[in-house]
């Protein structure tokens, strides 16, 4: 929708800006990475860059599929890894670690639990098949016109 603000000729450097914040980053496309770089040159702003590319959704939509990775190289970002999920419980990240394994992680990029997580319960389990589905397709991705 980028073209909209073009048409519309809507500032896209706006004046006051200190800080420019990118979210999932690892599903943002040419345009918005390109945006935010102009942004920060022309403001002289920060930039907080967030993503995870195993997390990535969006390349069916235009996502640019190293979004994340030029994003740390053009804008010269420190990379601050987050290894410990607040979040779930064991299970659910035993069982998110072995997708993500099966899509080829290194140890590095499996999540731990908080030290105080609990188990919790998974109800309706992935099968083994859904899983190796799954790391398929992340590993070998469906092109499109195919």
């Amino acid at each position: 929708m980028m073209y909209m603000a073009l048409l519309d000729n809507v500032q896209l450097y706006p004046e006051n800006v200190d800080w420019v914040c990118v979210d999932e980053a690892q599903d943002t496309n040419l345009a918005r990475m390109l945006i935010a770089q102009g942004i920060i040159k022309e403001r002289s702003a920060r930039s907080l860059v967030v993503g995870d590319d195993m997390q990535a959704l969006y390349g069916f939509s235009g996502a640019h599929t190293d979004a994340l990775e030029e994003l740390k190289e053009m804008l010269s970002c420190k990379e601050f890894p987050l290894p410990i999920c607040w979040r779930c419980p064991t299970s659910h990240l035993d069982l998110a670690n072995g997708v993500i394994e099966e899509a080829g992680a290194e140890d590095g990029e499996l999540m731990r639990p908080r030290p105080d997580a609990p188990v919790g319960r998974i109800f309706g389990k992935r099968n083994d098949e859904d899983q190796r589905a799954a790391a398929d397709f992340r590993t070998h991705p469906v092109e499109p016109g195919t």
